[in-house]
């Protein structure tokens, strides 16, 4: 018996100096004294859990703002990472609240009326009804220590995947705005060379006229038309 007492407390000597759970220790790694950059480098300082803003905005674009609030708003992508997130918020209030003590309470009314008719009662008490109220509040207070630090690692655990769904938020936030104003100004470009494909098309075609009325009148060869067509025919293909 004294032998099992021993072990028991040998047992919890060693879950209380591990309390907390493993303690990280980080690595050792020769640094210099000073970083040196030269401009216009700076070493990295990465948020990425910060909001970016409407940066679309510099462009000065209306029609890239609507599509781009439009996006915001209804991209799939982003109402899932925003209900991620959410989650994630949740979750770590729920587990901060294991550091607390718990209270409950359930408080009840009743009220009753017994009648006047009522029976085994003596022949010396009086025949009337009673009215009674009861009221009951009860109290439940509840803690468990936190001994082995799980509650502790449960909590910097959903800190840091709050964290996590914070920064994942927002970096699909402007991942999804940076590829919408890639392809709308990809787009734009599109449209400003196929108008000056069609200013090129409608000049040449004022050339082919006028090669076509000096056909007529004598002044240019057959070989002149076939070869403004040509020219024609190259700036539609």
């Amino acid at each position: 018996m004294r032998r099992l007492t021993i072990f028991a407390a040998l047992l919890l000597a060693a879950g209380l100096a591990h309390a907390g759970g493993p303690k990280y220790k980080k690595p050792d790694v020769a640094l210099p004294a000073a970083w040196q950059t030269q401009a216009p480098w700076a070493p990295a300082a990465p948020s990425d859990a910060l909001p970016k803003g409407k940066w679309w905005s510099a462009f000065g674009d209306a029609e890239l703002d609507r599509y781009e609030e439009r996006a915001v708003a209804q991209n799939q992508t982003l109402q899932a990472a925003i209900a991620r997130l959410s989650e994630a918020r949740a979750f770590a209030r729920v587990t901060q609240s294991g550091l607390y003590p718990e209270l409950d309470a359930a408080p009840s009314m009743a009220r009753q009326r017994v009648s006047a008719n009522r029976p085994n009662l003596p022949a010396s008490a009086a025949s009337s009804p009673i009215t009674q109220n009861v009221f009951n509040i009860p109290f439940t207070l509840n803690y468990e220590l936190d001994l082995f630090g799980a509650v502790r690692n449960n909590v910097a655990s959903a800190q840091a995947n709050l964290q996590a769904s914070a920064a994942d938020l927002e970096n699909a936030r402007l991942l999804v705005t940076t590829e919408l104003a890639a392809d709308y100004f990809q787009l734009r470009s599109l449209d400003s060379e196929i108008d000056v494909v069609n200013k090129v098309i409608a000049f040449d075609q004022q050339g082919l006229d006028l090669v076509n009325r000096r056909h007529d009148g004598g002044t240019a060869s057959g070989l002149d038309v076939a070869q403004q067509q040509t020219v024609i025919d190259a700036a539609i293909t």
